[in-house]
């Protein structure tokens, strides 16, 4: 039996663009596939958060028998996470030197890796609250990775 491209879904950098329910009728021991988050957005509201399960059974017709496995994985926002360290609030004394450390990570709490940050910068604009209530925004400054973009994994 000639399988169509439809029933595989789209062939795309060596795996394939796989459909929910799909059955391979000639598995060879390994079947590579991979899903749009489109695919994920069409089924729930809101995709940050969500546990997608896969389930595979493989059965074979000469012994009679099937087996069954899965694998999960949560799917969590691209978006990066900055958290300021130390203790709050900090102190600032006039006239001296004011150092602060600022953590950025993932969503889910992993280290970013350096060569993705080359592509970014950090713009830091630092406001002051006087004891009278006002407000006042002193110099930005921007700082950019220190990372080698040459040096990319």
């Amino acid at each position: 039996m000639e399988m169509k491209k439809k029933d595989f879904g789209t062939l795309g950098s060596g795996l394939w663009f796989a459909p929910a329910n799909q059955t391979v009728h000639f598995f060879a021991g390994v079947f590579p596939f991979k899903f749009r988050m489109s695919d994920f957005e069409d089924l729930v509201a809101q995709t940050e958060g969500t546990e997608v399960r896969v389930t595979a059974t493989v059965g074979d017709a000469y012994w009679d028998v099937a087996q069954s496995g899965f694998s999960s994985t949560r799917i969590f926002s691209a978006s990066i996470n900055l958290e300021f360290l130390g203790d709050s609030p900090q102190v600032f004394r006039p006239a001296m030197p004011f150092k602060f450390y600022l953590s950025a990570t993932q969503q889910d709490g992993s280290k970013i890796p350096e060569w993705r940050l080359a592509r970014h910068r950090l713009l830091v604009t630092p406001e002051v609250t006087l004891n009278t209530g006002e407000r006042r925004k002193l110099i930005s400054r921007t700082r950019t990775s220190r990372w080698n973009s040459k040096s990319r994994p």
